[in-house]
C-alpha cells in the first residue's frame, strides 16, 4: 500500500490501485476525532450550506488540501459526522492520464524478442 505525503507532511494518501484509497491526517482544529467517512461532491461550497439549512452543523468550514481538493466536516442533526470533498480537476486530470496509461500498458505488454 503505498503512500505518499502531502508538502507539510500532515496529510498521507493511501492508494489502494483503482479503487477506493483514503488518507491519514492530524486532527483537523475543530474538527472530530477518530475517523470520518468523505462523500465526494460536485460543489463544496453549495453542499456544505445546504447541509447546514436542512439543520447540519458545520464542524469544519471549506478548506484547501493544497493540491488535491478541498473538504468540509458537517454533522447531521442526529450527530452522524461525514466529510464532503472536491477534488481539484487538475490533480483527477493527470490521475485520469495515468490510469489510462497504467490500463494501455497492461494491455499491450512490451514483447521480448
Amino acid at each position: 500500500m503505498p503512500s505518499a505525503p502531502v508538502s507539510d507532511d500532515s496529510y498521507t494518501v493511501i492508494k489502494v490501485g483503482e479503487g477506493t484509497g483514503g488518507g491519514i491526517m492530524k486532527q483537523v482544529p475543530d474538527g472530530p476525532a477518530g475517523w470520518v467517512p468523505y462523500v465526494l461532491v460536485d460543489d463544496l461550497r453549495a453542499s456544505t450550506d445546504k447541509a447546514k439549512s436542512l439543520g447540519g452543523k458545520v464542524m469544519k468550514d471549506a478548506i484547501e488540501a493544497p493540491g488535491m481538493g478541498w473538504f468540509s466536516i458537517i454533522q447531521d442533526p442526529t450527530g452522524s459526522v461525514l466529510g464532503l470533498w472536491q477534488h481539484n480537476p487538475k490533480m483527477m486530470d493527470a490521475e485520469d492520464k495515468t490510469l489510462a496509461a497504467r490500463k494501455q500498458s497492461a494491455e499491450n505488454p512490451a514483447r521480448a524478442h
